[in-house]
């Protein structure tokens, strides 16, 4: 059993073994997150290709071959390496050499041995829902994930950036926890607030929560 985590991979080094359509999606993954990331495979994908002209990744051309790889990238070791070639025994290979020195490693045909993988993941805004089946079955993820992004739409992204301003507000100006408790309490549970996001009436939403607001702060 794996323990969910949220990882900062801002500026982190990550190394992608395998130029196909797997690494090029973990790639993305890893992009997305602003790591600093570095491709090694004797081809790329189109998408690939695409992104390298924009100077998103950096790109070793070449198989891998251990002597090779410890040169180029364990003098140093990177924070995360995806094994992701169409070859299980080179695969293989990567995480034995990696697993003594690199603390994050994903093989992609090997979920058992792997120290992580990718979640399915949903995204409005700030909002961000991560689903595991650990492994056993990612096309269920991301059945899940699409439901779930059903019942929670583009409000709920709004609905996130206004109550983490107003979290801040609260903190600097009531001093009072249990009231700030209780503000940030009945803005969630407000159902009225989301549905007025859905329908795009921002104005609207936010002066229901300003009404909660001055309910709990008016002396």
């Amino acid at each position: 059993m794996k323990t969910p985590l949220a990882v900062h991979l801002q500026g982190r080094p990550c190394v992608v073994v395998g130029g196909g359509a797997v690494a090029e999606r973990r790639t993305g993954i890893l992009l997305h997150g602003g790591a600093a990331v570095t491709v090694l495979s004797p081809e790329l994908t189109p998408g690939l290709r695409l992104r390298l002209e924009k100077g998103e990744f950096d790109y070793v051309e070449g198989s891998y071959e251990e002597e090779k790889f410890a040169e180029w990238f364990l003098q140093k070791p990177p924070f995360l390496v995806v094994a992701a070639t169409n070859s299980r025994s080179v695969n293989e290979r990567v995480f034995q050499q990696c697993k003594e020195v690199v603390p994050l490693i994903n093989i992609v045909d090997n979920q058992a041995a792997s120290t992580f993988h990718f979640p399915a993941v949903m995204e409005q805004g700030p909002l961000q829902i991560a689903v595991t089946t650990s492994g056993l079955s990612p096309l269920l993820g991301k059945k899940i994930v699409e439901e779930l992004s059903e019942a929670y739409g583009e409000e709920y992204g709004v609905f996130l950036q206004r109550l983490g301003v107003l979290r801040e507000k609260v903190l600097k100006e009531v001093e009072d926890s249990e009231v700030r408790r209780e503000i940030l309490k009945a803005v969630v549970n407000h159902k009225g607030i989301v549905e007025k996001f859905r329908q795009e009436k921002i104005e609207a939403g936010d002066n229901l929560i300003t009404e909660i607001v001055d309910k709990f702060t008016r002396n």
